[in-house]
C-alpha cells in the first residue's frame, strides 16, 4: 500500500462523515459564484478601423508606428482629459492602438454594453484627430504633384515649340503621365468601422463556467472540511494534554 492510500481512505472518512457540512459549504460557494456569473455584466470587444492615406505608389504617407506612436504619447492623454471635461469623470476602460497588415490601424477597447456611448465617444475623437493629420499630408502631397505636373506640362509645351528631339519628348510624356498616375492613384484617408462591438462577450461560455464553478465549490467545500477536521484534532490534542496534566 502506498504512503498516499492511508490519506485517502482517511480524508473519505472525514468527508463522509462531515457530509452534512461538505454540502453546506458546497451548495454555499456553488450559489455564491452562480449569482456572480449571472449577475455579472457581460463584457465586449469595441474595434475602431482607420486605413491610412497612400500616395499613388502605394506607399503610406506616413508610417502606421508614426501614427500609433502620436495616438499613444501626444492624442490619447489630451482626448482623455477632454473626456473627463465632457462626461464628468475619467474613462472606464482603455484604448489599445495596433498595426493591422500594412495600412491600417485598430482601435480597441474592452468594457461592458453600458459603456459603448463612452466608446464611441472616445474612438471617435481620436479617429478624427487621425483624419485631420492624414488629410493635411495628402494635401501637401497632392499640392507637390501637381507642382510637378505643372512643370512637366509646361516643359512639353517648350518641347513642342522649338521643335525638341522625339525622345526628349517621350521622355517628358513618360514623366507626365506617371506623375497623372500617381496623383489620380493617391488614397485618402478612411475610418471603416466606428466602436463596433463584437457580437459575443469575451470569456468563457457559461456552460463552461459553470463547470469550473462545480469544480471550484468542491474543492472549496473539501477544504473548509479539512480545515474542521484539523481544528477538531487540534482542540482534542490539547484535551487530552490538559487531562495528563
Amino acid at each position: 500500500m502506498s504512503s498516499s492510500e492511508p490519506f485517502l481512505v482517511e480524508l473519505t472518512v472525514v468527508l463522509v462523515k462531515q457530509r452534512k457540512l461538505f454540502l453546506a459549504a458546497f451548495a454555499l460557494v456553488f450559489a455564491f459564484g452562480v449569482g456572480y456569473q449571472l449577475l455579472a455584466a457581460p463584457t465586449y470587444q469595441y474595434v475602431t478601423l482607420i486605413k491610412l492615406a497612400q500616395n499613388g505608389e502605394g506607399a503610406l504617407l506616413e508610417t502606421s508606428k508614426g501614427v500609433i506612436t502620436t495616438i499613444e504619447n501626444q492624442w490619447l492623454p489630451q482626448i482623455g482629459r477632454e473626456f473627463k471635461d465632457e462626461w464628468g469623470y475619467a474613462t472606464e476602460f482603455g484604448v489599445k492602438v495596433t498595426e493591422l497588415g500594412s495600412s491600417f490601424v485598430l482601435l480597441s477597447s474592452i468594457g461592458e454594453s453600458s459603456n459603448s456611448e463612452e466608446v464611441d465617444w472616445m474612438h471617435s475623437a481620436i479617429a478624427d484627430r487621425v483624419e485631420v493629420s492624414q488629410s493635411a499630408l495628402e494635401t501637401v502631397a497632392r499640392k507637390k504633384l501637381q507642382a510637378q505636373i505643372e512643370i512637366a506640362e509646361q516643359a512639353m509645351d517648350a518641347f513642342q515649340t522649338i521643335n525638341a528631339s522625339e525622345s526628349s519628348g517621350a521622355g517628358l510624356l513618360e514623366t507626365l503621365v506617371s506623375l497623372k498616375g500617381r496623383l489620380a492613384g493617391m488614397q485618402s484617408v478612411e475610418t471603416r468601422v466606428i466602436a463596433q462591438q463584437k457580437e459575443r462577450a469575451l470569456g468563457l461560455g457559461l456552460p463552461i463556467r459553470m463547470v469550473l464553478m462545480l469544480l471550484q465549490a468542491f474543492v472549496a467545500a473539501v477544504m473548509v472540511v479539512l480545515f474542521y477536521y484539523f481544528v477538531q484534532r487540534v482542540s482534542n490534542a490539547l484535551g487530552s494534554r490538559k487531562e495528563q496534566e
